[in-house]
Formats: C-alpha cells, sequence, structure tokens
C-alpha cells in the first residue's frame, strides 16, 4: 500500500453502526509494529495506522454483538484538526462508526465515517467525555489530591 490511502466506500454486507468501547493504537507512532503505512509521519494525515478496538456492533434485525479485533484506520479519522491538540487521538470510547456486517465479519466503513459533516464534534464529545471519566477516577483513586501534593 502506497503513504497516500485511498479510502473506497464498502459495498456489500449490511449496513449498521458501532460505538467503540476499548481503543489502543498498537505501538507507538513511527516504531516498526504502529502498522503505519506513511512516509509523511508528523503530518499524521496519510497512511494508516493499526488499531486494537473493541466494538458494541448494531445492525438492523440482529441482536447486538460485541467484536474485538484490530483494525487498519486511515490516519485522517483520527484527526479533527490540522493542529487541534487531539490529532491522533480521535478514536475515544464513546465514538460511534458506520459499519457493514456480512458472513466474513464486521467492517468499519470510513469512507462514510470521513464523509460524515458531523464527524469531528462526534470525536471532540468523545474525548471530552473520556478525559472526563479519567480525571474522575483519578480523583477517586488518589482522594481528590493532585500528584506531589499533599
Amino acid at each position: 500500500m502506497g503513504w497516500l490511502v485511498r479510502v473506497k466506500p464498502l459495498r456489500g454486507g449490511t449496513a449498521g453502526t458501532a460505538r467503540i468501547v476499548e481503543s489502543h493504537p498498537h505501538g507507538e507512532p513511527g516504531s516498526r509494529d504502529s502498522g503505519e503505512d506513511s512516509i509523511l509521519l508528523e503530518l499524521n494525515y496519510f497512511g494508516t495506522r493499526a488499531y486494537d478496538l473493541t466494538l458494541d456492533v448494531q445492525i438492523p434485525g440482529e441482536e447486538p454483538r460485541r467484536v474485538s479485533g484490530r483494525f487498519k484506520v486511515p490516519r485522517r479519522a483520527e484527526n479533527v484538526g490540522w493542529l487541534a491538540p487531539s490529532v491522533g487521538v480521535g478514536l475515544w470510547p464513546g465514538l460511534e462508526l458506520p459499519v457493514r456486517a456480512g458472513p466474513d465479519g464486521v467492517q468499519i466503513d470510513w469512507a462514510r465515517f470521513l464523509d460524515d459533516p458531523g464527524r469531528k464534534k462526534a470525536q471532540k464529545d468523545a474525548a471530552q467525555v473520556a478525559y472526563t471519566e479519567r480525571v474522575a477516577e483519578h480523583a477517586a483513586k488518589h482522594g481528590g489530591r493532585q500528584k506531589g501534593g499533599r
């Protein structure tokens, strides 16, 4: 695959949605095990990156199901803006993705996701919820004290 990834709409299967339950980029950016396929890593715009995702999948007329696996994610799907502070971290738990399900499993419809005009707001909202939850967990664990505090 070249450094410029062309995202094509998926055909076949049944359209549905998947909500991210867990999201972990595989490897450190730029490392051999990151799954990156880009020469222009610093721009974080071209190529792909491997993610380990757990998804709650809902297909109309079927029972909801949970799937986990490694997915190749277009780098553009991580971005919410060229210089946004959340560049590279746009796939937070709670984010809803379009999918297609068939006999071979579930595929994320990245073309549909990237074309969604509300995508960046949804990514920012999911990031804010995740951040708020982490702060609350930290406060509960440490009794509201900050690191180095009394």
